[in-house]
């Protein structure tokens, strides 16, 4: 099943299974240690470049509040992203070190 088709229903109740930019699979704190590394070895440019490339719906703000989720997608594609911008291919094992430092 997609993420666009109707999932069965319970109880007369037609439900929508959630889509990519909607599903609450990974906490903020994940997409916000990696802004914050992005932002300290990047800048803020880095960051906003980060979401440009990730193609992510959401704001640097949104992405970093603590009330909000995103999908494993979002994460996926943001972490590639800072990859990318950063041109470092270990930027996301030093964004690993510097979580549990």
């Amino acid at each position: 099943m997609s993420t666009q088709e109707a999932a069965p229903s319970r109880g007369g109740v037609q439900r929508t299974a959630p889509s990519a930019a909607t599903a609450r699979e990974t906490s903020s704190a994940t997409t916000a240690g990696l802004l914050r590394y992005v932002r300290e070895h990047g800048g803020s440019d880095a960051v906003e470049e980060t979401i440009r490339r990730a193609g992510v719906p959401h704001t640097a703000a949104q992405l970093v509040d603590s009330a909000n989720w995103t999908s494993y997608d979002t994460r996926i594609r943001l972490f590639t992203a800072a990859t990318e911008v950063l041109g470092d291919p270990r930027t996301m094992f030093q964004v690993g070190a510097t979580a549990l430092a």
